[in-house]
């Protein structure tokens, strides 16, 4: 288990909900002038949560066919994801542990913005150097759920159209471009990150020098690594899809594909740092192309597929 293996008791916690959700399909119009069906939707749920605040989440979206051939469509959405019971209320604990200060007298110089943040910390802090002298202090990490967390954010974008010509019948094509944006993610941040990012960000004033406790010196004493909203994410990309139903030899062929391009994948850890930016698209898991082509020929009991 390793050197330190802290008991986990039975998480005991319970929250309330409120839900009003609603739902409307208009058929605007119909067989009319390059209108073959024009339908709008719309969405909406308000939900009331006894441990933060209300969260609104929301669809809009249209369907148009100008001929019968032709189908286009586009959908705006918000959603969220509220804290589990484990990010929220596990049990927070305390690990004795090192404490490395970025304000070192080996570290306070690792880039121009640590540096003039640690001058002004240390003068607020009555340190008559500009750095704190060298040591590794025994201090304290405190891990775990916190209670102040709040849900993710999510806001996505489909676009697309459905092609099925009258001159090649049992053909149909869809392609959909997507667009899906994570904020306000819930993570754990590790504590030397935090130790850096207090004072690697353009201004002492954010939400992980708060997260800091120090002692008389003006050393890091303790620092707070429970979870808390900080990462945001982006992925987009081209769906495509085809299918081709024809008669052969007594039975009826299928062909079909789906296939997926996807434009970029990035998750940014840490807001603020260009260093935190990952990149995904391209990667062994999660490639530019994704494709799969299925093969089908039934005739009478039998079914074969490739």
């Amino acid at each position: 288990l390793g050197a330190w293996a802290p008991y986990e008791p039975e998480l005991k916690a319970s929250m309330n909900v409120t839900e009003l959700y609603g739902e409307l399909v208009v058929p605007v119009l119909r067989n009319a002038p390059f209108a073959r069906q024009l339908t709008l939707e719309g969405a909406y749920r308000y939900s009331d949560y006894s441990a933060f605040e209300p969260t609104h989440t929301w669809k809009i979206g249209g369907t148009w066919m100008p001929f019968s051939d032709l189908t286009v469509r586009a959908v705006r959405s918000r959603s969220v994801r509220v804290p589990n019971f484990g990010e929220r209320y596990s049990n927070r604990a305390v690990q004795e542990i090192g404490v490395r200060d970025a304000c070192l007298q080996t570290t306070y110089m690792a880039n121009a913005t640590r540096q003039k943040n640690c001058v002004t910390l240390m003068t607020q802090l009555g340190v008559s150097t500009p750095y704190l002298p060298s040591e590794i202090g025994t201090g304290y990490v405190i891990s775990g759920g916190s209670a102040d967390v709040t849900p993710e954010v999510s806001d996505s974008f489909t676009a697309g159209v459905v092609i099925q010509p009258r001159f090649m019948p049992g053909f149909d094509l869809t392609v959909d471009y997507w667009n899906i944006k994570i904020d306000n993610m819930i993570t754990a941040v590790s504590q030397q990150n935090i130790l850096n990012l207090c004072v690697d960000l353009p201004s002492l004033d954010n939400e992980f020098c708060q997260r800091i406790t120090r002692d008389e010196r003006g050393y890091a004493e303790g620092v707070d690594t429970s979870y808390m909203n900080v990462s945001e994410s982006e992925a987009q990309g081209v769906d495509v899809g085809a299918n081709y139903r024809f008669g052969l030899g007594g039975g009826r062929m299928n062909l079909s594909l789906r296939a997926s391009y996807l434009l970029k994948f990035e998750t940014t850890t840490l807001p603020g740092v260009d260093t935190s930016r990952i990149i995904y698209d391209g990667g062994y898991q999660n490639p530019r192309v994704r494709a799969n082509m299925a093969i089908n020929y039934d005739i009478g009991a039998f079914d074969i597929g490739l």
